[in-house]
C-alpha cells in the first residue's frame, strides 16, 4: 500500500500454511526507512504449537504493491531447526 512515500505490507497479507492449516504473524513488525533502501522489511513471528515443525510449509504473501497476487514460499523443516540461536554464558 503507497501511504504518502512510505510503503507497507499489510500482516493480514502474509502468513503460514502447512496442510489445510493457516497460520497469520502473532507478532508483525515493519521496518520503516523512509526510502532510504531500495528494499522493505518485515520481521514476522509465528506461534509454533500451531504448526508441525516436522513438516514442510509455505510461506504466502499476498502481492498488492506490484499487483502479482499471491506468492508462495515454499520451506522444509530444516530451515527451523537450523535457526541459530543465542546462548547465554
Amino acid at each position: 500500500t503507497d501511504n504518502g512515500n512510505q510503503l507497507w505490507v499489510d500482516k493480514k497479507d502474509l502468513y503460514l500454511v502447512q496442510g489445510n492449516d493457516t497460520v497469520y504473524p502473532g507478532i508483525y513488525h515493519f521496518e520503516r526507512t523512509y526510502e532510504v533502501v531500495p528494499f522493505i522489511t518485515v520481521m514476522l513471528a509465528f506461534d509454533n504449537t500451531k504448526f508441525d515443525k516436522e513438516k514442510e510449509f509455505t510461506l504466502v504473501y499476498n502481492d498488492k504493491l506490484f499487483e502479482k497476487g499471491l506468492v508462495k514460499f515454499t520451506y522444509q523443516n530444516k530451515v527451523l531447526v537450523d535457526v541459530p540461536q543465542v546462548v547465554q554464558l
